[in-house]
């Protein structure tokens, strides 16, 4: 096992290059500021009533253009037993600051981050991989616009510290249904996920 920082710089298996990174869109600039896409997205939520919070924003590509995305949340264990589902998620433009936010309700999401008992997604997730470490989960949108959970999972390399990522799981948030990808087939890996 590696027992110092270049041991673990080691098992990336990274390479590095003096090539030029690839000129940027000027027609893609990420021009609307998070605090920006929170406040057209509390807009949208107020139109909810009280069930539900905005979760975190991230920053991701949707058809070529960049646009904010938060999952709907539950504000706490009563309005989870109330209603049981989310409707969806908020989607604002990173691009155009007069884009209004979109609320985007397909399908209603049962297991999300905030649901509780099996509906919550780390449990759900935990129940069929727990073997593996759950390191960070991201909410991000396929190639249909449809809202996808990709829950990394790892290994420690020393002693409980030093993870690596071992496999990715994608979760349907309407359905539940769950595919691992391992670390082997990462090139396999849709192209609409955009962190890992």
């Amino acid at each position: 096992p590696p027992v110092d920082a270049s041991g673990l710089r080691d098992l990336t298996g990274g390479t590095t290059t003096a090539e030029k990174p690839p000129p940027a869109d000027l027609r893609h600039v990420h021009l609307v500021p998070q605090e920006s896409a929170e406040f057209s997205g509390d807009k949208v939520l107020g139109q909810l009533g009280a069930y539900y919070l905005v979760g975190d924003y991230s920053v991701q590509s949707e058809n070529g253009q960049l646009v904010w995305v938060a999952p709907l949340g539950f504000q706490g264990p009563v309005q989870w037993l109330a209603r049981g589902t989310s409707p969806g998620v908020i989607v604002v433009s990173a691009e155009n600051p007069d884009a209004p936010a979109e609320l985007r309700q397909r399908q209603p999401l049962r297991y999300i981050p905030s649901a509780l008992l099996n509906a919550n997604l780390q449990r759900h997730v935990y129940m069929r991989y727990g073997t593996e470490l759950l390191l960070e989960t991201t909410l991000q949108l396929d190639a249909a616009g449809d809202p996808k959970y990709v829950v990394t999972l790892g290994r420690p390399t020393i002693g409980w510290s030093g993870e690596v990522v071992t496999a990715v799981v994608i979760v349907d948030p309407a359905t539940g249904d769950m595919q691992r990808i391992p670390r082997e087939r990462f090139a396999e890996l849709p192209p609409w996920i955009s962190r890992v």
